[in-house]
């Protein structure tokens, strides 16, 4: 113990070795300014020892170093104690506020390159609980049966509920070859499931292409990485070329997000002008905004865009601003509703915090957070068999409940959708998409 005056009455504090203080504090003081508004707040709120009142907050960090030098039952290192203040202050603040380590952080740059060693699937929290929002095709995750959907219970024994996205992601990568397991709860499935994963490289596939008949275009995108947007207008530039492009089937369908730059790069192609997305921070001052600048090659191209609740981001940005600029026709369930804006800022010592700093707002002046993105056509995600089955199940009358009805052989029914059936013989968000993009089209 050392005895320290103050002004007011005489006070014991327990002070541990006053180098290792020194060098924990001069570690803490590294931390960007905006960053160490927080300390006081947050350590302030949960320590029994705190600092005198009108006391610069920052005392009670050298308070609580002490302590933790002098009664805890282990040495602990400077950047231990560093990083567990910082990681405590940033995700006090909301879910998607996060502190990266120098290794957390390398692993999230791989991730906007297209390519990292994983199982392949991007995650999101809805609940508390981590969930799959998109499993990339080829993976490790796809082979072994995971899907879009399924709740991540455990990784390797630890429960995963209220588990961070970074921490699970560090869990989840590792040296290609390396196993682990996963249980997860689907719905409509009792129990729980287990899978044992083997760890390997992992393409993100950034596009799927599908010329369809009548000379429509289908697009599915699995995220927002670098290039994506300049890719899509590849291919619509090869479709137009070859005299078969009279529409577009956008699918945004779990779709996790990724760069807004290419988001707004992606509509720009559609928009001739006009914002596509604002972002609003404190005070609802207008941080920043993207507009199209009267360079688009497709105006005229009608549009057709898939969404889900599993479409996050930067895809409910360019579902958003389609619809508000009537250039899309939307058709599935409403979007996650993830508007808020993350900014990364990188540490001197290579780690990073990410900080929620805006909202995205959609042209129309809402905002997507929280909200959402509604489809100008509500269609369910359920097999195309059992929607038919509960048709049949409450028939709406006609005809065909007359006794002695004309009944048409099979093959003479006029099959309206038949092509369409075809074409997406599982998935009726998209047969419906289809249906409807081919009126737009004539």
């Amino acid at each position: 113990m050392q005895c320290r005056r103050d002004k007011r009455q005489l006070r014991f504090i327990p002070v541990g070795n006053p180098q290792r203080i020194r060098s924990t504090i001069r570690a803490l003081s590294r931390i960007q300014s905006l960053t160490l508004l927080f300390i006081g707040t947050l350590l302030g709120s949960v320590l029994t020892v705190t600092a005198d009142r009108g006391a610069s907050p920052f005392l009670a960090i050298g308070r609580v170093v002490g302590l933790i030098e002098r009664e805890y039952v282990l040495p602990v290192e400077p950047e231990t104690l560093k990083d567990g203040a910082i990681r405590g202050i940033v995700e006090s603040l909301d879910v998607h506020s996060a502190y990266y380590s120098a290794e957390q952080y390398r692993l999230f740059r791989t991730d906007m390159e297209g390519s990292f060693v994983g199982i392949g699937v991007s995650i999101g929290v809805k609940d508390g609980f981590l969930e799959i929002l998109s499993v990339f095709d080829g993976g490790p995750a796809a082979r072994a049966g995971l899907l879009p959907g399924d709740r991540i219970l455990t990784i390797d024994g630890m429960g995963a509920r209220d588990m961070r996205i970074e921490e699970a992601v560090s869990r989840v990568r590792g040296e290609p070859g390396t196993s682990l397991v996963l249980t997860v709860r689907r719905e409509e499935v009792e129990g729980d499931l287990r899978f044992e994963l083997e760890r390997g490289r992992v393409n993100v596939p950034i596009i799927k292409k599908r010329e369809l008949p009548d000379g429509l275009l289908y697009l599915s995108l699995a995220s927002f990485p670098e290039g994506s947007a300049e890719r899509v207008k590849k291919h619509l530039e090869e479709a137009r070329q070859s005299g078969a492009l009279r529409g577009l089937l956008l699918d945004l369908r779990d779709n996790g997000g990724g760069l807004i730059s290419e988001a707004a790069a992606l509509t720009s192609l559609f928009v001739r002008r006009g914002v596509i997305v604002t972002t609003r921070g404190r005070d609802g001052r207008v941080v920043s905004e993207y507009q199209a600048r009267g360079k688009s090659t497709y105006t005229g191209l009608p549009i057709v865009v898939l969404i889900n609740g599993r479409s996050a981001s930067a895809a409910e940005i360019v579902a958003a601003a389609l619809s508000d600029h009537r250039r899309a026709k939307l058709v599935g369930s409403r979007s996650f509703g993830k508007g808020s804006v993350q900014r990364m800022i990188e540490l001197d010592d290579g780690s990073a915090i990410k900080l929620t700093t805006a909202l995205h707002h959609r042209p129309n002046g809402e905002t997507i957070q929280a909200i959402g993105v509604e489809p100008d056509l509500v269609v369910p995600r359920v097999k195309p068999q059992a929607f038919a089955s509960a048709i049949v199940e409450e028939p709406s009358g006609g005809e065909a409940l007359l006794e002695r009805h004309l009944e048409l052989r099979q093959e003479e029914r006029p099959g309206r959708d038949a092509r369409s059936k075809a074409l997406f013989p599982e998935d009726l968000q998209a047969r419906i998409g289809y249906e409807l993009l081919r009126s737009e089209a004539r």
